[in-house]
Order: C-alpha cells, then sequence, then structure tokens
C-alpha cells in the first residue's frame, strides 16, 4: 500500500507584524517627540491627527461605520485639539458639546440604537484630546505631563503585546477587540509602572511609589 505524505502548513507566526511595529516605531517616536517638544500648533495638529484616526476606528467599531458619524467625531476632535491652543478651553468645550447633541439626534433621526458607547462617544474622544493640547500649554510641568503619558502609553502597548503574545490565554474582550488577553492586561499594568518610574526617575520627580500605581492604574 502506497503510502502518502501529507503537506505540513506551518502555523502563522505569533509574532508576525513585528518587524512593521518596530520599523513604524523608530520613524514615528522621534517625529512624536520632536513635535511634543516643538508644542503649539504643531502639537495640536499633531493631536487632531491623532483624534481623526481614532475617531474613523471608533465609528467603525461603536457606530458601525458610519460616514455621517465619523464626520461629526473628527469634527468634534478637531475642534478640541485646536481651539485649546489658542487658550479657548472652554469654547473648544462648548462646540464639542454642541457637534455631540447633533450627533445624538441624527442617531435617533435614524433609528439607529444609541447604546453606552454610542451616546459618549464623541466626549471619550473628544475630551482627552482637549485635555492633551492644554496639558502641553503649562509651562512648567505641560512638557514632563506629556512625556509621562507617552511613556506609560508605549511601555505597557509594548509589553502587552509582549505578554499576550508569549503567554495568551482567556480573551479579555473577544467581542471588541479579540486579539487581547487577559495576559496582555497584566503585562500592560507591569509596562506602565515601568514607563511611569523610568520618566519619573529622568525628570528628577519624587513620589515614585505613588507614581508607579498611578502608571499600572493608567494602562
Amino acid at each position: 500500500m502506497e503510502t502518502q505524505s501529507q503537506n505540513v502548513v506551518p502555523s502563522p507566526s505569533r509574532w508576525k507584524g513585528l518587524g512593521l511595529r518596530i520599523a513604524a516605531a523608530a520613524v514615528l517616536i522621534p517625529c512624536v517627540l520632536a513635535i511634543t517638544w516643538l508644542g503649539g500648533i504643531w502639537f495640536a495638529g499633531m493631536v487632531a491627527a491623532i483624534g481623526i484616526a481614532a475617531a474613523a476606528e471608533w465609528t467603525r467599531i461603536a457606530l458601525g461605520g458610519s460616514r455621517l458619524q465619523f464626520v461629526l467625531h473628527a469634527l468634534a476632535v478637531v475642534i478640541a485639539a485646536l481651539l485649546p491652543a489658542g487658550n479657548a478651553l472652554l469654547p473648544a468645550l462648548a462646540l464639542v458639546a454642541f457637534v455631540w447633541s447633533g450627533s445624538l439626534v441624527t442617531m435617533a433621526g435614524s433609528g439607529q440604537r444609541i447604546d453606552f458607547r454610542a451616546f459618549f462617544s464623541i466626549p471619550y474622544l473628544a475630551v482627552p484630546m482637549a485635555g492633551l493640547v492644554h496639558l502641553r500649554l503649562s509651562p512648567e510641568h505641560g512638557l514632563i505631563a506629556i512625556l509621562w503619558i507617552f511613556a506609560v502609553v508605549w511601555l505597557a502597548d509594548t509589553l502587552a503585546y509582549a505578554f499576550g503574545k508569549t503567554i495568551g490565554g482567556p480573551k479579555l474582550a473577544p467581542k471588541t477587540s479579540p486579539n487581547k488577553t487577559w495576559a496582555g492586561l497584566a503585562g500592560a499594568m507591569v509596562g506602565g509602572a515601568l514607563g511611569s518610574i523610568v520618566l519619573a526617575w529622568w525628570a528628577g520627580l519624587n513620589g515614585f511609589l505613588a507614581l508607579l500605581l498611578i502608571g499600572a492604574g493608567f494602562a
């Protein structure tokens, strides 16, 4: 009897995409740091661009990819990013609230189901953008505060990826983000804590324990 050999198809590498991540980080991180150091309209413009990308992703996840909702969400984040750069934080928040009400009205008029994510999506995106730009305006602590956020987020994301790919295990939110695991969350908390204390050490800040806990919670 003739035995037929079976072709064994190798499983995809769990580290697929790592090279692209490293290359993107090598290019983008220096650019982001340079723009953050410049501050002003340069930083506000970068935040607005990030907000538009976030609006596209969030409307795809929570709002069925509605083009109208994307336009409204993008408008809200651009307002939130650009107006505080001119020390107009309160007018920015007022205009964001106006766009938010328009978003809710159009949802209701289209018969779209307004769940928790849909209802709060515009402030969820826009308020942090306004906060980042307003925070950067502080002449004493603005730059260090933004760098602290970057350190926490970047190290949290890096160790979340490493823990998730190495350990795997149960999914964190399988419907919303099927690649996220509880191991990844643990890695994110470790990375957030490390990022916080490393930046605190570099900047000569005090209160390492409090910053460690805040960094872990931030993740």
